[in-house]
């Protein structure tokens, strides 16, 4: 309905999710233009948000990534795809250090960190924050560094429903916002989906409702 439908808004970038993978790529993306970061909710409802338990990295002295590799493909019964393993164990260490120097408060022991061992690993692999809600308080962070980022613009209870598709590129996309009851345009030349999967689609779910695979049918 083009009558109910908002002025249309450029971003250098817009991102679509209100999980870790898009307020990290709010985030990094803001370095290098302005951002548009949409949520169908408010930014606290998430699987991220909701994750307990740790993070495994190989961080420790006596750890690596060649350890960490090994112990995954052995607890995945050689199911896992090991392309995917590889890139999560070297990456997802980068990462975590990454994280760490931006100012995320992992739990320590002292001065130095908390590292469990856990089923599966050979090492003390196993990073938490404020105990299990190590998902919560990592949104919360990337929430702290949004908040001082000026050419951040969130967008709350907006639901992604149509890629603008052109030549085969997405060159924006279509919002709706039950609240207002108004649809909306924004266009640019990167847009990233970052919605989560669709496991809130099933009647008995531990997921939150909002993982309805709308990301997944737009794209």
């Amino acid at each position: 309905n083009t009558s109910n439908m908002n002025t249309e808004k450029y971003f250098d970038f817009i991102i679509v999710g209100q999980g870790l993978a898009g307020l990290a790529a709010a985030y990094f993306a803001s370095r290098h233009g302005t951002v548009a970061l949409l949520s169908k909710g408010n930014f606290r409802i998430s699987n991220s948000y909701l994750a307990q338990g740790g993070i495994a990295s190989a961080i420790s002295a006596d750890d690596s990534i060649k350890l960490h590799y090994n112990d995954t493909i052995a607890v995945g019964k050689n199911l896992c795809d090991k392309k995917a393993v590889k890139i999560l164990v070297k990456e997802g260490r980068d990462i975590i250090k990454e994280i760490i120097s931006l100012g995320m408060k992992f739990d320590r022991n002292n001065s130095e960190l908390d590292i469990s061992l856990e089923g599966g690993h050979s090492r003390r692999r196993v990073l938490h924050a404020n105990g299990s809600s190590t998902g919560k308080e990592l949104v919360k962070f990337f929430l702290s560094l949004i908040a001082q980022k000026k050419n951040i613009t969130r967008f709350t209870n907006s639901y992604l429903y149509e890629l603008l598709v052109k030549d085969g590129i997405a060159q924006g996309a279509l919002f709706f916002n039950p609240k207002k009851q108004k649809s909306f345009r924004l266009i640019s030349n990167r847009t990233i989906i970052a919605s989560g999967g669709l496991a809130g689609i099933y009647n008995k779910s531990t997921n939150p409702f909002s993982t309805s695979g709308d990301g997944i049918i737009a794209a």
